[in-house]
């Protein structure tokens, strides 16, 4: 040790094990064929469900992986069609939503025309701002539902059906439309991986131990 009045010795402290090969793994919430994740969106967003302003911080809302519709953490279970973006291969998006228009009895396809907005505008569906000064987005000349062209493809055949209202009154039943399709709830939450796993060669490229020489 060090004498009273000379300089003070310096001793490290020994770091704790750091985990080796740990994956940050994020919720994904599935309701009628959407893969929901919490989202952090960095510019003004709507909810494509209730239509009203997605508050917060950090993480203000859901976002499906497949088709990029925005809801409210409290909208999501209750969405009504079926993800458009759900891997059924040589399936179209009618055939897609077939139970929803069996149970109740909508099959009702939007007419998009591209349109100019001539004040700021939201997609209905994935709740962003439609950027742009001229034919920023697409608008249906029927019931005037707003949306990027990119997001076409993703709107079901809903259209003049007030989801808000149908919502509503689902929930004075006490049910929702996935709960009435017969979706398991088993299957509502699932854990995904944020990065997939580094390969044996690349982690050998990066300072982990190397392969025995082969023999003479």
């Amino acid at each position: 040790m060090a004498s009273a009045g000379g300089p003070k010795e310096f001793v490290e402290r020994e770091l704790a094990p750091r985990r080796q090969g740990a994956l940050k793994r994020r919720k994904v919430h599935i309701a009628n064929g959407h893969k929901f994740v919490a989202r952090f969106f960095r510019q003004p967003t709507f909810c494509s469900l209730c239509d009203k302003f997605i508050w917060g911080l950090g993480r203000q809302g859901y976002e499906c992986q497949q088709c990029h519709q925005a809801v409210h953490k409290s909208c999501h279970d209750k969405v009504i069609a079926k993800c458009p973006g759900a891997d059924e291969s040589g399936k179209t998006i009618r055939a897609r939503n077939e139970q929803l228009q069996q149970r109740f009895n909508i099959d009702i396809p939007h007419r998009f025309k591209e349109k100019t907005f001539k004040r700021p505008t939201f997609c209905d569906h994935c709740g962003s701002l439609l950027w742009g000064l001229f034919k920023q987005g697409c608008s249906c000349e029927v019931c005037k539902t707003n949306v990027h062209k990119r997001c076409i493809k993703f709107i079901p055949n809903l259209c003049g059906l007030d989801q808000a209202q149908l919502i509503h009154e689902l929930d004075m039943i006490g049910t929702t439309a996935e709960a009435m399709m017969g979706t398991k709830k088993s299957q509502k939450v699932v854990y995904q991986s944020a990065r997939p796993k580094a390969p044996k060669k690349e982690a050998a490229a990066a300072g982990g131990p190397c392969p025995p020489p082969p023999p003479p």
